[in-house]
């Protein structure tokens, strides 16, 4: 079973596999991880997370999972939020405000369309943040335009459209 939280989202997770639903949405996702023992799913359960995965939207997550899957096999301790800058503010801020405070090394956020999330997280913490824009619009040049034209003092690094494998690299 993978340690994976995802807020401000119900979650139930068994092993292979995820539900977790948002105001709009129930999602089914098959996990395949391949973990050698009970000890190593408990430690893994038990390790605090150092990479924060967020998404504007659970529908994002087939995306991201490449990432998710990335850092399982290095065993680096992740976390995945579902998480809007547009539906739910007070919860980015929250977040962002508070990830060095909980030991984050990195935030991988992605968005699609406006794509305001990595930028909005940028200005709130001065962990790096990489954006991973995602194709929803316009190819996801619309996304990707958005993550890279950050302002100066918003630094944000962005790799390409749907390249959450890159990002967790």
């Amino acid at each position: 079973m993978r340690s994976v939280f995802l807020l401000p989202y119900s979650l139930v997770s068994w092993p292979n596999l995820i539900i977790f639903e948002d105001n709009f949405f129930r999602h089914k996702i098959d996990i395949n991880y391949s973990l050698n023992s009970f000890k190593q799913i408990h430690q893994k359960q038990t390790m605090k997370p150092l990479v924060s995965i967020i998404m504007g939207s659970t529908s994002d997550y087939p995306v991201m999972e490449k990432a998710a899957q990335f850092l399982d096999e290095m065993d680096i301790p992740f976390e995945v939020n579902a998480l809007s800058a547009h539906r739910t503010p007070e919860a980015v801020e929250k977040f962002a405000k508070n990830a060095k405070a909980n030991n984050i090394k990195v935030i991988i956020a992605a968005a699609g369309m406006a794509a305001h999330l990595p930028g909005v997280i940028a200005s709130m913490t001065s962990i790096p943040v990489i954006g991973v824009p995602i194709k929803a619009t316009l190819d996801g040049m619309d996304a990707l335009l958005a993550i890279v034209q950050m302002p100066p003092g918003i630094p944000v690094a962005t790799v390409g459209i749907n390249a959450s494998l890159n990002a967790a690299i």
